[in-house]
């Protein structure tokens, strides 16, 4: 089997949503891009416009010699998934593979790369196993295990779990990746790097994996106040506290620049313009308020006009990293500029955000996380 990323190549995380989907195809998914894994949220609807947009990332990724990272985690039974015959798996594995198809790209450069990589968790059940066992006849790939919450015993007995998991999908243990999901963290306390310490000591002692990953983002769920300010990124420093204390080589993941924990809306609602900027081992929000407005729509054009200041600020920022350096960056150059910049949602803020992210992290080095 193909290996098609390297084992240390860091894991952005990425919700099912219009922004963070179009901020990753507008970037080129070469080898210095992460490895992009997206997790399908129960609103996702089967023949939806985001749903196609998943599919073009997954070939996109594919001529790149690449295999997007499907998440499933998130789904419930009754998502409209659930009662797809395969599921979400099957469903757009074959959506992905038809289109290679039509534009006969299936040829000899990528015809091993599997169109994705199931993510599930150490907990899932057999039906969904047998449907990554069916994957994995189909065309050879491997697998990733998201345990959330490790540091706080979330997933006892992980060791059995991962044999269990290995038997049901004929799958080696060095064809399996083992992300440590620890979600929302705010700082690095001594207990939660212990209890990490104890998980990949035990794994990696019984169990010889494709890699260990360690995935946490620092994006508050709210944002509270407009003045400028910079936030110290946790997950950097949480990973890197790992790291140091640890004999093996540990995996760099992070949410990007939303909250781990996906919300109730669709992305799109009337939040006032911000931004959540990536810089080294931090990130710098900007924001503004819309003076004068209630809980709803802003008066047209408004969301447009200020979002514009952001921009302007971020861009005479000594932090911000040149038009040149991503889409996003270029579209924050530009827009101040143009006559009628579609920049009034809070999608195309986090497209921003996210393309930006996405160059920052790929510059960090596959082993390390932080800035070069």
């Amino acid at each position: 089997m193909p290996v098609v990323d390297s084992p240390l190549a860091p894991v952005l995380a990425l919700k099912s949503k219009q922004g963070e989907i179009d901020a990753v195809l507008r970037t080129d998914l070469g080898t210095e891009a992460p490895v992009i894994s997206v997790e399908l949220l129960n609103s996702l609807k089967v023949d939806s416009r985001i749903t196609t947009k998943i599919v073009r990332m997954g070939v996109a990724a594919v001529r790149a010699g690449r295999s997007l990272w499907l998440d499933t985690t998130w789904l419930s039974p009754s998502s409209p998934f659930g009662s797809i015959p395969g599921g979400a798996f099957e469903h757009l594995d074959a959506k992905i593979e038809a289109e290679l198809d039509e534009k006969r790209e299936r040829n000899l450069l990528n015809a091993h790369v599997p169109a994705l990589i199931p993510v599930i968790a150490p907990t899932v059940d057999d039906r969904e196993l047998r449907r990554v066992r069916l994957l994995r006849e189909h065309n050879p790939r491997e697998i990733a295990l998201r345990c959330r919450h490790a540091s706080r015993g979330g997933n006892p007995r992980l060791v059995d779990r991962i044999a269990r998991v290995a038997r049901a999908t004929g799958a080696s243990s060095r064809e399996i990746h083992l992300l440590l999901d620890e979600g929302y963290v705010d700082r690095v306390d001594e207990r939660r790097v212990h209890e990490l310490l104890g998980v990949i000591n035990d794994v990696a002692e019984n169990c010889e994996l494709a890699s260990i990953g360690l995935l946490a983002g620092s994006t508050p769920k709210k944002r509270n106040g407009y003045e400028t300010h910079f936030r110290d990124r946790a997950e950097v420093d949480l990973w890197r506290a790992v790291q140091q204390s640890c004999q093996h080589r540990i995996r760099y993941g992070d949410y990007g620049v939303v909250h781990p924990v996906p919300g109730d809306d669709d992305g799109i609602g009337w939040a006032n313009p911000y931004i959540h900027y990536t810089v080294p081992n931090r990130t710098l929000f900007i924001a503004r308020k819309i003076p004068g407005r209630g809980t709803g729509a802003p008066p047209p054009g408004t969301s447009e006009q200020y979002f514009l200041e952001v921009a302007d600020e971020l861009v005479n920022h000594s932090e911000f990293a040149g038009a040149d350096f991503s889409w996003g960056d270029q579209t924050l150059h530009e827009c101040r500029h143009l006559a009628k910049p579609e920049v009034g949602r809070s999608t195309k803020w986090i497209a921003i955000a996210t393309s930006h992210h996405m160059a920052h992290i790929s510059r960090t080095g596959a082993s390390t996380g932080v800035h070069r």
